[in-house]
């Protein structure tokens, strides 16, 4: 509005970003660069778009993972965690480095559990893992959650965290939510 030197409209906002019809979207996309198959991406796009029923999700809060009767969240996910430890090759450790790897699943744990992200980890790990089964390409990381090690285990994400120098206070931090 600024830059258009124009008033500022708030029904045009979303969720704070503005709604354009798909053809002015498309035209303004394509300028980017003429490199990229514009068309087929955006004719993707509106493809999958249509193929998704109807999903209402409250507002706020973590989204809760679907658990059989008897099952506990925090327990699923300390499950996928020794799996991934075995799947990693991590439990034939020895010394310090067993140490390390221990403390650091503990340290996480303790604060995925304490900011109810549990479910949060059971939902993007079970997607994630829907995801390569299908074919569908998802990346080795994405963001600060390639400094988790527990991305690592439950295979959110291909890259070891320990191995690489990445720090988890880049992804969960416990000074950040109250």
């Amino acid at each position: 509005a600024i830059r258009d030197r124009r008033t500022f409209d708030e029904s045009q906002v979303m969720y704070g970003a503005f709604q354009w019809p798909a053809d002015m979207l498309f035209e303004a996309v394509s300028l980017l660069s003429k490199s990229i198959r514009w068309q087929e991406l955006f004719e993707n796009t509106c493809f999958v778009a249509s193929q998704c029923n109807s999903v209402e999700m409250p507002m706020g809060g973590v989204p809760r993972y679907p658990l059989k009767a008897g099952e506990a969240p925090y327990r699923l996910l300390l499950g996928l965690c020794k799996d991934g430890v075995i799947r990693r090759g991590l439990d034939n450790l020895q010394g310090q480095e067993k140490v390390d790897y221990n403390a650091q699943i503990q340290k996480e744990l303790k604060l995925v559990k304490e900011k109810d992200f549990v479910d949060y980890f059971l939902v993007v790990a079970d997607i994630i893992t829907w995801a390569k089964k299908s074919g569908i390409l998802v990346g080795p990381s994405r963001g600060s959650s390639g400094g988790s090690l527990l991305c690592y285990l439950t295979g959110i994400t291909e890259i070891n965290p320990l191995k690489h120098g990445l720090l988890f206070e880049r992804f969960l931090d416990e000074s950040r939510f109250d």
